[in-house]
């Protein structure tokens, strides 16, 4: 019995050491990432400290959405991941609007007129705002309103909670009953004479069994930390899509339109050497560069690419709807 005891205190003492390295891991890989994206698409790590006008922005769009307070500062974090100016032009987060949470991807958002005399960078090429095709851009595509701003937020918000991988929550409960029904095997009877026989076993043998053991203990309990996790970041989904297309269907409309326009007169910027590599012809980047975003893993880019252009024909047959009524 003495015996059994210690080979479970060493099972949970590795389970909670390997829980912690994947977790430390997972973090690590997270700050290094926003980090990445900070100092080459930034310039600085200025990116991730949200001024106060910005986060107040952001708790008066998320308000008018119905999202809890406690969810902002994990928004906070998407904010600072979803930027990509690389791919439109360094920003400053501390400039206005410029860059307001960093949505949707590409754009850029401005309340100032400094903004009109700012310079692009794009791949290292400049793009000035104060020639006729700039001043276009920055009037008719990087401009958002009301209902716009408010599309584009839920769009990245219904991004931010589709993308977490649920697991139905009859899965912990069913780790749960295996890692205590596994306990009470190695207490009695047929489970206590395994035991037994494996720690007078050869060496080889103990330690690879031991370690399946330790494996197996591991993934149960891995299995119920991350079914918790998931399902924190389920509870936004659903609502935000609803209000989505009940309060901004004109919006979702006029965001998409914008969004062609702006990548068409980009694409003319850059000419086709440096264009071509993110947006087409028709004004429609997604195809270029949802399939290469760093962000995502390959198996749920498509499933983003098609989400996209889904919210984008309900958008456009709910303004049409209410258009006609």
């Amino acid at each position: 019995l003495i015996r059994s005891h210690k080979l479970l205190s060493a099972m949970l003492a590795g389970t909670l050491a390997a829980d912690a390295a994947y977790y430390g891991l997972h973090n690590l890989t997270q700050s290094y990432r926003a980090y990445r994206c900070a100092c080459t698409q930034q310039g600085s790590s200025e990116m991730l400290a949200v001024s106060q006008e910005l986060r107040s922005a952001l708790r008066a769009a998320a308000d008018r959405l119905g999202i809890q307070p406690a969810c902002i500062d994990q928004l906070s974090l998407f904010v600072g991941r979803g930027v990509d100016p690389v791919r439109f032009g360094r920003l400053s987060a501390s400039q206005g609007f410029q860059a307001f949470l960093g949505l949707p991807q590409h754009f850029g958002y401005s309340a100032s007129d400094k903004e009109q005399r700012h310079v692009f960078f794009f791949d290292d090429r400049p793009l000035s705002l104060n020639t006729k095709r700039g001043r276009e851009l920055y009037r008719d595509c990087l401009l958002l309103n009301e209902d716009e701003l408010g599309f584009a937020l839920a769009r990245e918000l219904a991004y931010l909670n589709s993308y977490a991988v649920h697991v139905p929550p009859a899965v912990g409960t069913l780790a749960a009953s295996g890692v205590i029904g596994t306990t009470f095997w190695f207490t009695r009877g047929s489970g206590r004479q395994f035991v037994d026989n494996l720690l007078k076993g050869r060496a080889n043998r103990r330690n690879l069994l031991l370690s399946a053991l330790v494996a197996a203990s591991t993934s149960l309990w891995a299995v119920m930390a991350y079914q918790w996790h998931s399902a924190y970041r389920k509870s936004l989904d659903a609502r935000v899509d609803k209000r989505a297309a009940a309060a901004y269907p004109r919006g979702g409309a006029s965001f998409y339109q914008k969004q062609v326009r702006r990548n068409t007169l980009l694409r003319a910027m850059l000419g086709d050497s440096i264009g071509k590599k993110y947006f087409t012809v028709r004004g429609n980047e997604v195809h270029n560069w949802v399939l290469s975003d760093p962000f995502l893993p390959v198996n749920q880019r498509w499933s983003k690419l098609r989400y996209d252009q889904s919210l984008a024909a309900s958008a456009a047959s709910s303004s049409a709807a209410v258009a006609s009524g």
